[in-house]
């Protein structure tokens, strides 16, 4: 479980930014509380996980299916009464908006009112809520594994890799064709966490390669 921490905030939310030079054509956008940002779809899915520890660690009044919503100014706390943020200004109040833009980018948090309102709120600050989903915290890391075994086995192309985490975080699929070696067909299947292909498509081969394959997921399991 990653610990909520301003530097474990921080160098998430860095990573999602886009390097100098890098194609900014299709970013994920958030409107902050100071500032908006403009993320790296694909690094962004790789922390949704970690993301999701992060935010599970603030005090339940957050949580849509507990407390139903909460101030900002109570998100520099985490739900074991310990202090990891501040708001005594500026510089200290960014990291707090970090883990937010964070949550709301990858659809894990969200403002509970239009910007207008918030001056009628204690501070000036927003009210929002997380809302984790229960495979949320299934490790990230599982499903780089998943894929490097549909590529080293499955022949799946490696430029695949970031729509695929895509499909298994911040738009979670039940299936994901890759194909392959199976062919047109060849298909990951989330949750059983096997593959197969079209029925017309077997043969000698793709039946070894599904076998091996799905012998190599199980481990994963």
């Amino acid at each position: 479980m990653k610990e909520l921490t301003a530097e474990n905030v921080d160098a998430i939310f860095m990573d999602c930014l886009f390097a100098e030079g890098e194609d900014t054509a299709d970013p994920v956008i958030v409107n902050g509380i100071l500032h908006n940002f403009g993320f790296h779809r694909g690094r962004l899915a790789g922390h949704k996980q970690e993301i999701a520890e992060l935010l599970s660690s603030l005090p339940e009044g957050f949580r849509t299916d507990k407390g139903g919503g909460w101030s900002f100014l109570n998100a520099c706390m985490t739900k074991d009464g310990r202090q990891w943020g501040e708001h005594r200004n500026v510089e200290q109040l960014l990291v707090v908006e970090q883990l937010l833009v964070l949550g709301i980018a990858t659809g894990q948090a969200s403002m509970l009112m239009p910007r207008e309102m918030w001056k009628a709120m204690p501070g000036g600050m927003p009210y929002f809520s997380i809302k984790i989903a229960p495979d949320a915290l299934v490790p990230m890391d599982k499903f780089n594994k998943v894929f490097d075994l549909l590529v080293s086995i499955g022949g799946a192309p490696e430029s695949m890799r970031t729509d695929f985490l895509l499909h298994h975080t911040n738009d979670p699929t039940d299936e994901y064709r890759f194909q392959g070696h199976l062919g047109f067909g060849g298909k990951y299947r989330r949750k059983t966490n096997t593959v197969d292909c079209y029925r017309e498509d077997e043969n000698e081969e793709r039946l070894k390669i599904i076998e091996r394959l799905n012998a190599e997921l199980a481990k994963l399991s």
